[in-house]
């Protein structure tokens, strides 16, 4: 029994041993530009897996187990400007950096535009959906009547000298047709003239940022459309240049 408790202590205190007889250990201490001591900052030594945090209040370190040898130790932190020391471990020996200074530097960031979908808003009862000008370009489609004649429950009639759109399946004459919020519609008709549904005047989808198409029932804003309203949005010029749509 006893040698079975000798067998067993020496099985767990070999290794220990061989390690001790093949690593040392690294220790120091980091600080800011101001002398303060920085408390996370990150300790690895180059080419191995190997390394370590300044987690004590004072800003040291230990870093036990460290295979002996002469190593390139980067020191950093999170605002801070990395710095390398050379360090060589000894057998058995505890090597010490010093006091290690690190510099604050700007931290650069990237600037992302997230362009989102308008929420739902309660009060509002009209329907609205928007084609966006990215949309329109992708499209087969070579003109505004035609991209607003893909969404649902829209209709584009003509004959008779009348053209006009139809939305919910109402009359072409109860649909208000407006640019940039100004309506456009013919007061007679109802419908925007011409000879054909395709001939949707006074824009062209170049021109156009994006077209709003509202079904009813309409909010009091758009009190003389009975059926809905169709909105086509142009781009805004540029100061700096002069360019074609």
């Amino acid at each position: 029994m006893k040698r079975k408790l000798l067998c067993l202590a020496f099985a767990l205190v070999a290794p220990m041993t061989m390690l001790a007889q093949t690593t040392g250990i690294l220790s120091g201490r980091v600080v800011d530009d101001e002398g303060k001591p920085l408390i996370g900052a990150r300790i690895v030594l180059q080419g191995t897996k190997v390394g370590g945090l300044s987690k004590a209040p004072d800003g040291k370190f230990t870093i036990a187990g460290v295979r002996a040898g002469d190593y390139k130790v980067e020191i950093s932190g999170i605002g801070q400007k990395p710095a390398l020391r050379d360090a060589h471990i000894s057998v058995g020996q505890t090597t010490d950096l010093g006091t290690v200074k690190l510099t604050s530097q700007a931290v650069g960031t990237e600037v992302i535009t997230v362009r989102a979908n308008k929420l739902i808003e309660r009060e509002r009862v009209t329907t609205t959906r928007e084609i966006g000008r990215e949309t329109m370009e992708r499209s087969s489609r070579t003109n505004i009547i035609d991209a607003v004649a893909l969404q649902a429950g829209v209709d584009t009639r003509g004959g008779g000298g009348q053209n006009g759109i139809s939305l919910r399946g109402g009359r072409t004459s109860e649909t208000s047709v407006r640019v940039d919020g100004v309506e456009v519609t013919d007061p007679f008709t109802g419908g925007f003239g011409g000879t054909a549904a395709s001939l949707y005047p006074t824009v062209s989808p170049l021109a156009v940022q994006e077209v709003q198409v509202m079904a009813n029932p309409i909010s009091a804003e758009f009190g003389d459309a009975i059926s809905g309203v169709v909105n086509s949005v142009t781009r805004a010029g540029r100061n700096d240049r002069y360019e074609g749509a």
